[in-house]
């Protein structure tokens, strides 16, 4: 939050966060180590400088 504020504010871009779908949830069980599955694809990324 705070971090994208003050982006905002030093670039003048206004910045709108987007929640895309096949992002997975964080679970409760800590005992659980897994790491969510890593993309290779930057098309979100290079969405946000268009």
């Amino acid at each position: 939050g705070i971090n994208i504020r003050l982006a905002s504010m030093l670039t003048g871009f206004t910045i709108e966060l987007n929640e895309i779908e096949g992002v997975t949830e964080r679970q409760a069980d800590s005992s659980e180590t897994t790491e969510a599955a890593k993309t290779k694809d930057t098309s979100a990324l290079a969405d946000l400088f268009k």
